[in-house]
């Protein structure tokens, strides 16, 4: 089933609020309010065809109307969604790369408004989030996501913190609160091959200046879609090429954090130090390298991760040009005996699978490995 045409055959909508979009309550008794429509004359909200975008009021966010295209339960056509409403309303995410972005054609689009996404709903909100994180500090070295840190991501970030079972849903807040605690606004970003930019748009609404660079080829299952993300992000830079040494468009030491979400695993050895050159000649001093990447700890594929993760280990202490606090050994030994570890789920299994028969793409229990690497003072002998 097409994810344009699923809302039309989901009980979202009672029968009343199909035929005047004034209330809204799903099967199972929740309620939900209408976002404000600022910025829009009375005729306008008037007009035929026109609804409010329906959220969970503690996580709406502004926003105008949309164009709908026959009845109001088609309000969950939209080819963009905000996030926030799709977790609002507990509904499943497409299966797809993105758990954000709807995959329709753009025969499906052409009759709806293209808006940019939007995670939080005002400044005060951006402002909460950075007054909680700050203060947490930057705890350099090597460490794994934990089922506790999620746990608290749902709670504070459930705008990037969905609940599929996917390993980003642990990911990409534990980088927003990391970047937050590690480097102070106003500061210059640069994700290395980030895909979707959740994190990057997240972290632009924190008051950060951030640049993306990827090449949107599909590498490594990545999206290709780079003319919708320019589109719905246009708070980020978005570059597309690949991350190295000697890119024209940036200055040596012009910024302050470098990072990437599940993106090193997937680069070859030699394009994985061709990557760490970059990230060196283009990282401020004091500034921090952060990542965090999928690490298969049991299963098909466990005999060649440790030597990516020593390679990626090894140019993080070049970075901050001191040994990592505790070693890869020591850590997978912690992992395999904690119970708060946090593993890729068996739905998040499943979505990876896509269409792949299960004896040739079977389970394995696939962690989150995450290093913080600050650089010293600049050499100038």
């Amino acid at each position: 089933m097409s994810w344009c045409n699923r809302a039309a055959t989901t009980p979202l909508m009672s029968t009343a609020s199909q035929a005047n979009c004034r209330s809204f309550s799903r099967w199972d008794g929740r309620s939900f309010y209408p976002a404000p429509m600022s910025g829009t004359s009375s005729a306008t909200r008037k007009r035929p065809g026109y609804c409010r975008r329906w959220t969970r009021l503690a996580l709406s966010t502004p926003s105008g109307p949309w164009l709908l295209t026959n009845k109001c339960a088609n309000a969950f056509r939209p080819a963009h969604w905000n996030f926030a409403a799709l977790i609002s309303i507990g509904a499943p995410t497409p299966r797809s790369s993105s758990n954000f972005i709807l995959p329709c054609s753009r025969a499906q689009n052409r009759n709806h408004m293209q808006q940019p996404l939007k995670f939080l709903r005002d400044a005060p909100a951006a402002e909460a989030v950075v007054a909680k994180f700050a203060q947490r500090g930057c705890p350099v070295g090597l460490s794994y996501a934990t089922v506790r840190d999620y746990c608290e991501s749902v709670d504070d970030l459930p705008q990037i913190a969905p609940t599929d079972g996917d390993l980003k849903n642990v990911q990409r807040p534990w980088t927003v609160k990391t970047i937050v605690g590690c480097t102070p606004r106003p500061a210059r970003l640069l994700e290395i091959g980030g895909g979707e930019p959740i994190v990057s748009g997240f972290l632009s609404e924190l008051g950060y200046d951030v640049t993306l660079v990827d090449p949107y080829d599909g590498f490594g299952n990545g999206p290709t879609e780079y003319e919708r993300y320019v589109e719905l992000f246009p708070h980020v830079k978005i570059l597309r090429e690949y991350f190295r040494p000697g890119m024209s468009q940036f200055a040596p030491h012009s910024f302050d954090c470098i990072f990437s979400v599940s993106v090193l695993e997937h680069i070859p050895p030699e394009a994985l130090r061709l990557c760490f050159e970059a990230i060196d000649e283009f990282l401020s001093p004091g500034g921090s390298s952060i990542h965090c990447f999928d690490f298969i700890l049991q299963g098909p594929g466990e005999f060649d991760n440790p030597p990516m993760a020593e390679r990626v280990l090894a140019a993080q202490a070049r970075i901050s040009g001191k040994p990592e606090p505790e070693s890869l050994a020591s850590i997978l030994d912690r992992m395999h005996a904690d119970v708060e570890t946090f593993y890729l789920s068996p739905q998040g299994h499943h979505q990876w699978r896509a269409r792949r028969a299960y004896n040739d793409f079977p389970f394995r229990k696939v962690v989150s490995l995450q290093t913080i690497a600050r650089r010293g003072k600049l050499d100038t002998n």
